[in-house]
């Protein structure tokens, strides 16, 4: 079992820009503790010229998801109207932090590794922006399930 704490998001792309409306990311928190090594990132993005069609989530070099921008948002389709995308303009997916064929070496127990994410909006138009980075620090527990003594009790 892992555990994962969000050191920091930060937003690196401005608002109003010659690309974008505006954006947010809900998710992650800063602060956010989990047991699980995945992040769950939500959001939403609206795009000036171009309509954003994914959010991609990188490890340096490389793609761990690429997130669609489909999911309805009212709230941001009533602020951004006259945008026929602003309607539809959220986003939101799971992104695992640790892969059955990993390229960094496996994880060893009571490990602490801190790591960064960048967030990358896709425009239609295929021109990309960094959008943020999540700094993490992901820990393997000091408990693994086979050490953890069963009793055995007569029924």
């Amino acid at each position: 079992m892992e555990g994962l704490e969000i050191l920091d998001v930060v937003r690196t792309a401005e608002q109003d820009s010659d690309l974008l409306l505006a954006y947010a990311i809900d998710k992650p928190k800063k602060g956010t503790k989990k047991d699980v090594a995945a992040i769950d990132v939500l959001g939403w993005i609206v795009g000036k010229k171009s309509p954003v069609v994914a959010v991609e989530v990188l490890n340096g070099d490389r793609l761990l998801r690429k997130i669609p921008i489909e999911i309805p948002r009212d709230d941001v389709g009533q602020r951004f109207s006259t945008v026929p995308e602003a309607k539809n303009s959220g986003f939101e997916a799971t992104v695992e932090l640790i892969e059955e064929n990993p390229p960094q070496p496996p994880f060893e127990r009571g490990e602490k590794r801190e790591g960064n994410l960048i967030l990358e909006a896709v425009f239609k138009d295929e021109i990309r922006l960094k959008i943020g980075e999540v700094r993490y620090k992901l820990e393997s527990s000091i408990v693994e399930l086979e050490d953890v003594p069963v009793e055995e009790v007569d029924l």
